[in-house]
């Protein structure tokens, strides 16, 4: 995890420090909350397997934009940012992730105070849960010499990775001449490949899975931005 963030975070700064040097652009913080529908397909043949799960959570970060108020045709937004969020699949499970989001404006109304874009987008994230769910009851098939076999186990380890494509609108409500208060929702497909650990009871049979997910995801979004003098209707 550690390394995939590094990159990501390397990305996010490398990207900032182009934008700050044309200084037609604004910097701040935003909050988010969303939810989806994702479909999980593991290695580990099981009876009962859970094929989806319903996720809802909400995080922070920070926002940079290269166009808020001026009156410009194309806006780059980019955000990094963490969220904690439940995956509700067998059980619920506690998840955090971190993403970083690339966002490719066209302004449709450009006036000295507003400004409504709309465009496409396409990120990468990291996920891993945050503590172990409890022991309960599987049937796995499989396992060595028999063709169904129960045991009770839990879920120690969740972790995927991977990218999301998808668009995005939002409204820049421009106060002043340095201060923006944004809206955003949007619509993203995630596809993200991981792993999960399960262990059974005192330790006696592991399993791991190696995991393909993919699915969709809509977001609701307030941002706070601080706008440089190179970005102004004039």
């Amino acid at each position: 995890m550690d390394k995939k963030l590094f990159l990501l975070v390397i990305a996010f700064v490398f990207v900032a420090a182009l934008a700050t040097r044309a200084m037609a652009m604004g910097i701040g913080v935003y909050g988010t909350v969303g939810g989806g529908k994702m479909n999980h397909d593991y290695s580990t043949g099981e009876l009962i397997a859970p094929s989806s799960s319903s996720d809802f959570g909400g995080g922070a970060g920070v926002i940079f934009d290269t166009n808020l108020a001026s009156d410009k045709l194309f806006n780059y937004r980019a955000k990094f940012g963490a969220e904690k969020y439940t995956v509700s699949r067998e059980t619920d499970i506690d998840m955090a992730r971190v993403h970083f989001d690339n966002i490719f404006g066209f302004g449709i109304v450009r006036t000295k105070m507003l400004r409504w874009w709309i465009g496409p987008q396409v990120g990468g994230f990291y996920a891993i849960n945050t503590g172990e769910e409890g022991y309960r009851l599987w049937f796995t098939k499989g396992l060595p010499f028999l063709l169904v076999s129960p045991f009770i186990a839990r879920l120690k380890e969740l972790k995927y990775g991977g990218f999301d494509i998808g668009a995005a609108t939002g409204l820049n409500i421009n106060l002043g001449t340095n201060f923006t208060i944004g809206v955003e929702t949007g619509f993203k497909y995630d596809f993200a490949w991981g792993t999960q650990k399960r262990s059974s009871l005192l330790g006696i049979y592991n399993i791991n899975d190696d995991m393909t997910i993919n699915g969709w995801e809509l977001y609701g979004e307030v941002s706070f931005l601080f706008r440089f003098a190179g970005d102004k209707r004039s």
